[in-house]
């Protein structure tokens, strides 16, 4: 008996010895997780040029952005939005052929944007449904608005005449206060109904990232030890929220920055001096741009929790037609980022990286998996 029972805690330490192995296989795996990068592409081009910028990506991976186009004979800057292959215009109000862009897609497929009326008389605040390229316009007049991100409700973030701005999903607009200054700025908001944008303090003296909670209540968020100004662009589900932050009051140096549980926390460089945080997903990735050192090229950068990541070095840029990715401006809660990369021959494209799966970690699952199940069988013996 007493053999039976040493011969089962050999079994036990060796299966318990393999799942932990397996933990910190999978966590440097997650560090090192590689990528599928492809290049959105544009709608068209013209004397005007030929680009794309990727500014937003749902559930599904459908993603919105704003590209080149050439219509009736002349260059354009439309809005679009790329569905399982295919890029799609979204059109300006009264299809008028002047400009629109987009700031957002929601898992309803619901765009957040912003268009030239007819005439180029204003700019406003638009929304558009995926599979109909005709735009809902939401602005007043001659005000000036601007959609630049919409949550699971429909709810639309932005701002008019520079003041911070909700439009709900029966499109009824609610103006925010700022924090005693003249301006306010809706960048990101979640599915709480909770945005995050910039605002000017008392007697405009400096622009704060800021918190809007539903209830339109304005809360400054702070800087970066010795900072004078921040801004922020996104917030996740637990009411994270990443931006940016001057440090020490030197306006030429600016570090990504992440504002969680009541802390202000510096997400670094990739060697520059200048970084800024973009979005942040539901798992706490975090992605955005920063330069490298001698601040002449900025690179798309990863933030996976504990480590400020390069992109380019997660990617073969090269192999998609790409010098380098420049910027990461949004990501899903599968992991997927949209962002901004400079071609070969030049050309600023949109582009999507998708996760691959790692075939070790699916190899040490089954193993894992294997020795559990010898343990049990050793147990019943």
């Amino acid at each position: 008996m007493m053999k039976t029972k040493n011969r089962s805690v050999f079994f036990g330490l060796a299966a318990w010895t393999l799942v932990a192995t397996l933990a910190g296989t999978a966590s440097s795996a997650a560090q090192a997780q590689s990528y599928q990068l492809l290049d959105l592409g544009y709608l068209g081009g013209g004397p005007g040029g030929f680009f794309s910028q990727a500014t937003g990506i749902n559930a599904q991976g459908q993603v919105v952005g704003i590209s080149s186009a050439f219509d009736n004979g002349a260059s354009r800057q439309y809005g679009f939005v790329w569905n399982a292959g295919s890029m799609s215009p979204l059109l300006p109000l009264g299809n008028t052929g002047f400009t629109s862009y987009t700031g957002g897609i929601n898992n309803a497929g619901q765009i957040a944007g912003t268009s030239y009326t007819a005439g180029q008389a204003a700019v406003h605040t638009v929304r558009w449904q995926l599979g109909n390229s005709a735009s809902t316009d939401l602005g007043t007049g001659l005000a000036f608005s601007f959609g630049n991100a919409i949550n699971n409700s429909g709810v639309i973030g932005g701002h008019e005449n520079n003041q911070a701005a909700l439009w709900s999903a029966s499109n009824t607009k609610q103006l925010l206060p700022s924090l005693g200054g003249s301006q306010g700025f809706v960048y990101g908001l979640n599915d709480a109904g909770l945005a995050v944008g910039e605002s000017l303090t008392t007697a405009d003296v400096t622009s704060r990232a800021t918190l809007w909670k539903a209830t339109g209540q304005a809360s400054d968020l702070g800087t970066l030890a010795g900072g004078s100004y921040s801004w922020a662009t996104g917030i996740n589900s637990a009411g994270h929220v990443v931006g940016a932050s001057d440090l020490n009051g030197n306006p030429n140096i600016s570090h990504a920055t992440l504002w969680r549980n009541g802390q202000v926390l510096d997400l670094g460089t990739l060697g520059g001096q200048y970084s800024d945080a973009r979005a942040i997903n539901s798992g706490g990735l975090v992605v955005g741009g920063s330069y490298l050192a001698g601040d002449t090229v900025q690179h798309a950068m990863l933030w996976n929790g504990s480590t400020l990541l390069d992109l380019n070095a997660l990617v073969n840029a090269a192999g998609a037609g790409f010098a380098y990715l420049e910027v990461a401006t949004a990501l899903n809660d599968s992991g997927q980022i949209v962002g901004n990369g400079i071609t070969l021959n030049g050309q600023t494209h949109a582009f999507l990286l998708t996760p691959v799966p790692e075939p070790q970690t699916w190899l040490l699952m089954f193993c894992g998996l294997a020795g559990l199940a010898l343990l049990r069988r050793r147990k019943a013996s």
